[in-house]
């Protein structure tokens, strides 16, 4: 089982990577929307007081 926070740099790589990567019928995100995902890790993380080097 892992911990939900604080998230290691290789999870949060893995995470994104799975956003870019073309999956069968399911096509890669934009940019745009993947920097809003990461945008939305950052703000979770504050709160906790981790850092989250983007």
């Amino acid at each position: 089982m892992h911990s939900p926070l604080p998230l290691s740099q290789e999870m949060i790589g893995l995470y994104i990577a799975d956003f870019a990567a073309l999956t069968g019928k399911t096509p890669a995100l934009p940019v745009l929307r993947i920097k809003r995902r990461l945008s939305g890790l950052t703000r979770n993380f504050k709160p906790h007081w981790l850092p989250l080097d983007r």
